[in-house]
C-alpha cells in the first residue's frame, strides 16, 4: 500500500518489478524531474512517463526483475 503519498492515487502493479504510479493531479508536462529508491541490491528507473504517471521498474544485481520490499518516488515539476 502507499504510504506518504502525496499527488498519488493507487499503483497498479503489472507484475514482478513493474509499477505505475498515477497522479491525483496531473503534472504540467511528462519532462519532470523523478528519482526512485529500492531496499537491499535493486535498482530502480522510470519505465515511461505522462502528464498522469509514471511506470517504475526494479531490478535486482543480475538485472532482472524483482518485487522489492518498498519502492521509494519522489517527482519535481509542475503540476498542470
Amino acid at each position: 500500500g502507499l504510504q506518504d503519498s502525496f499527488n498519488n492515487s493507487s499503483p497498479t502493479d503489472h507484475g514482478t518489478g513493474e509499477y505505475t504510479f498515477n497522479f491525483t493531479s496531473n503534472m504540467g508536462n511528462a519532462v519532470y524531474s523523478s528519482k526512485f529508491s529500492g531496499i537491499s541490491q535493486t535498482n530502480t528507473g522510470a519505465n515511461g512517463t505522462t502528464t498522469s504517471s509514471i511506470r517504475v521498474r526494479v531490478r535486482d544485481g543480475g538485472n532482472s526483475n524483482y518485487d522489492s520490499q518498498q519502492v521509494m518516488t519522489g517527482i519535481h515539476g509542475d503540476l498542470a
